[in-house]
């Protein structure tokens, strides 16, 4: 794969407007490079909080949910939230369920089965939920494509609340409530949440018109702050916000939710220390797992999340990690057999890699095709065997609009759906429509990419001398945490990194081989090592030399007690 590095103009003199306001100079810049120019943007990112999140009133159709939750509770109807089993659902479906207990709703909720039932609501489980007395279904995280299980809970006399976040079809189900910004007509400012995002928002809405004010939705913060991380929103506005309330949260020495903090512990995250990349890495991973392996699983980390027993709550945790651990091992299986496909099938010369690789299980289909667009640079979609059909899913580049892409071959699948970066799809048992998805996707994607789009690219926020790196900048950058998408960790280059030699192990080396394979490379510097991931070979092939150029990112390592 090549790789091009762009070092991106200094922004210094475009940037005095802010800089005149006390920002300092350096952050001013990498603001600016995240598209924050103005001081009132700059404030509200560095500074935003509750108070600046919009009015919840102002969602289309929430009105309405609110109505009909409110007759069903006066009412004494049975409830029921269908979520879904990734952790965007499974924290939606939480804030959700916790909203309408204290509310005093006869609730209930329903997950879907991954391997025997798939992504939404089925008509089997529309069926299940009306022999269980259901009056009113609330979908979160799903739902906006469910146009012929809608159809027949309404026909069964039941009520249908769709809240979601994904894209709709031409026309829409026939619910009684939608709350979906990505419906026509929609007007609220902020349309970017994840399904837990607008969970929240509804959450306090109700909160606030069932008279408990809405600060009280407040209190879920925590839940939607790792859904938000987890599905891998853009970090920016009301996703900021509610990522960075949910953390200050959770850091809080009175904080007291049981499941997250025995999942902490079993990560051995100290109190008062979680940042979103422990989030990203190590607690939505293991929330994720179970309902990644097990046809069931996604209802032990539903219950993790509800749980108010600290036994209960810390076995479930330690058997999440367990189940994440058999992911990993799974994951770096699938993604050997799925490389030795490409190889086999010469997919390298497709600009999209469709893989059918029966053996992958479906639940860990996703993470194989994100390790490969991330390795080869071009959008991928891998498929597994399934029950009923091949199920796919598909990541993408930054050029490559991958729901579009889908869109132009919709006729090859019997259901799939998702967002520009990711998707999901499944196809009748055929492998020639495999071939066909794999002949068409490329024929639009030779439309809209050129081979420059494959070329991986970094760009560079700003170019530093080696004497700059050291804990004060660490300690300057933290105030743009918490980085994810669309606010990545900063990048930097330095010319001329200078190593030192020290003495491990009973050697003086300026460098130590790390890993179970020994192909990772690490370098000592005067102010601070460098870690490349799968460097050794590069390193020992330009000579091993003792000063080099770097691109790299940069944090606290703290071991032992030691930074």
């Amino acid at each position: 794969m090549q790789v091009e590095i762009i070092i991106k103009p200094d922004r210094r003199k475009k940037c005095e407007h802010l800089i005149k306001r006390g920002i300092d100079p350096l952050i001013a810049e990498l603001l600016y490079n995240r598209g924050i120019n103005s001081y009132k943007e700059a404030k509200l990112f560095l500074e935003g909080s509750f108070d600046d999140m919009h009015d919840p009133g102002k969602i289309r159709n929430i009105n309405k949910a609110f109505e009909l939750i409110n007759e069903a509770i006066n009412l004494e109807k049975k409830i029921y939230i269908f979520g879904d089993y990734d952790v965007d659902g499974i924290t939606a479906t939480a804030i959700m369920y916790n909203t309408l207990m204290d509310l005093g709703a006869e609730i209930h909720y329903r997950l879907p089965n991954r391997l025997t039932e798939g992504y939404g609501i089925t008509v089997g489980a529309i069926k299940e939920l009306h022999e269980n007395g259901c009056d009113l279904i609330i979908a979160v995280d799903n739902g906006i494509r469910c146009h012929k299980e809608i159809a027949l809970a309404k026909e069964l006399g039941m009520e249908v609340i769709i809240i979601d976040h994904h894209a709709p079809a031409d026309t829409l189900p026939e619910a009684d409530a939608i709350i979906d910004f990505y419906v026509d007509g929609e007007t609220y400012p902020y349309i970017e949440l994840a399904g837990c995002g607008v969970a929240f928002k509804v959450s306090c809405y109700l909160y606030e018109q069932f008279g408990f004010g809405i600060e009280e939705g407040y209190k879920n913060i925590d839940i939607a702050a790792i859904g938000t991380i987890a599905d891998v929103v853009p970090l920016t506005g009301e996703n900021r916000i509610i990522v960075k309330e949910g953390l200050k949260y959770i850091n809080d020495p009175a904080y007291d939710r049981i499941g997250i903090i025995s999942l902490m512990n079993v990560f051995e995250i100290e109190s008062g220390t979680l940042t979103s990349m422990d989030i990203g890495f190590k607690i939505a991973p293991a929330l994720n797992a179970p309902g990644r392996l097990l046809d069931e699983g996604a209802g032990d980390a539903l219950e993790l999340l509800l749980c108010e027993d600290e036994v209960e709550a810390i076995n479930i945790a330690m058997d999440l990690k367990a189940v994440n651990d058999e992911r990993k091992s799974i994951t770096q299986e699938c993604l050997i057999k799925a490389e030795e496909y490409i190889e086999a099938n010469n997919l390298l010369e497709d600009k999209v890699l469709v893989l059918f690789v029966p053996e992958i299980p479906e639940g860990v289909v996703g993470l194989v095709s994100g390790k490969i667009t991330e390795k080869y640079n071009r959008p991928s979609i891998v498929f597994s065997e399934g029950l009923d059909y091949y199920k796919a899913s598909g990541r993408s580049i930054e050029a490559f609009n991958l729901y579009q892409a889908l869109c132009a071959c919709d006729d090859v699948f019997v259901k799939y759906g998702g967002h520009a970066q990711a998707a999901g799809m499944s196809i009748v048992k055929d492998k020639k429509k495999i071939e066909e998805l794999r002949t068409r996707i490329n024929k639009y994607a030779d439309k809209v990419l050129d081979d420059k789009d494959l070329i991986k690219k970094i760009y560079v926020d700003k170019e530093l001398e080696a004497e700059d790196i050291g804990f004060e900048l660490v300690d300057k950058i933290s105030v743009l945490e918490p980085f994810g998408q669309e606010n990545p960790k900063p990048i930097f280059h330095v010319k001329g990194f200078r190593t030192v030699i020290k003495n491990k192990n009973g050697e003086w080396l300026p460098h130590l081989y790390m890993g179970e394979h020994g192909n990772h490379l690490k370098l000592y510097g005067d102010n601070a090592d460098a870690i490349g991931f799968d460097m050794v070979e590069k390193y020992e092939a330009v000579g091993k030399p003792r000063k080099l150029d770097i691109t790299f990112t940069f944090g606290i390592n703290n071991f032992m007690g030691r930074d």
